[in-house]
């Protein structure tokens, strides 16, 4: 009789226990979906996310006493950095709105604003001054006997006469004009150029386009090949222009004028 009360004791302290596992069981299960649908609906930050990943991956977060430790921002490469833009040549930094200057860029001093030095100029052939510059007012022209404007000067000289370069320079053209006779044209510094008029065909040698003569270098002889100007004393017509205009060569170099003899 007692035996069989203890067997139903037993049995029904088995039964409880399982009951108990059971339901320990379903609350488990139950908890575990409720945090599942929880994190569903409340995701985390994406920077938080960056953070916990990156603690997560950090070698160094696994060693002891290092993975609450922070690295103090040193500033030394922002500082190195701050206001400095890359250039464009090597990729080095260069202040911001500069440019990093050249080496072989001369100051603005040296490059701009510089005044030229003066020409001087020198009478091309030996003698006086026959007939002179005059655009304004037209002058007497025994050959064609009319008034008609002078670009140059002529200058009186014999037949055969030296005709020397006015300045240095660099002879641009020798040609022969139909009325004007051989000519020869020579660039100079500051926009000048001398024009050389009823010259001899017979040029010195070297004396061509392109050759560079220094002052007072023979660059021709005087002929009579001007038809226009042969009823003249033999001459050297001599012509001067500056940045393409006309000028007076008498204003540039020392001229006697064959009229200050008959002068008081």
């Amino acid at each position: 009789m007692s035996n069989n009360k203890s067997r139903k004791q037993a049995r029904a302290l088995y039964v409880c226990f399982i009951i108990m596992v059971v339901t320990a069981a379903i609350l488990v299960a139950v908890t575990g979906t409720a945090n599942k649908s929880r994190a569903k609906h409340d995701p985390v930050a994406p920077s938080e996310q960056g953070e916990g990943v990156a603690e997560k991956n950090d070698p160094l977060k696994l060693l002891p006493g290092v993975k609450d430790r922070e690295e103090e921002p040193t500033g030394t490469d922002e500082k190195k950095d701050a206001g400095l833009i890359p250039d464009e040549a090597d990729g080095e930094g260069v202040p911001d709105g500069k440019t990093k200057p050249d080496k072989d860029t001369k100051p603005e001093t040296e490059s701009t604003g510089t005044v030229p030095e003066p020409v001087t100029f020198t009478a091309p052939v030996d003698g006086k001054v026959l007939v002179s510059h005059s655009m304004k007012v037209p002058v007497f022209s025994p050959t064609m006997n009319d008034y008609r404007t002078h670009a140059g000067v002529d200058i009186v000289s014999e037949p055969g006469g030296e005709v020397r370069a006015a300045a240095d320079g660099t002879v641009e053209e020798i040609w022969e004009d139909p009325m004007m006779g051989w000519s020869m044209r020579v660039s100079h510094a500051g926009g000048f150029e001398s024009v050389y008029r009823n010259l001899s065909p017979d040029f010195p040698e070297g004396i061509e386009q392109g050759a560079q003569v220094a002052a007072g270098q023979t660059v021709g002889a005087v002929g009579s090949t001007a038809l226009i100007e042969c009823e003249e004393e033999p001459h050297l017509h001599f012509e001067l222009k500056q940045a393409g205009e006309y000028v007076d060569p008498a204003e540039y170099m020392g001229l006697e004028s064959v009229s200050a003899e008959y002068e008081d």
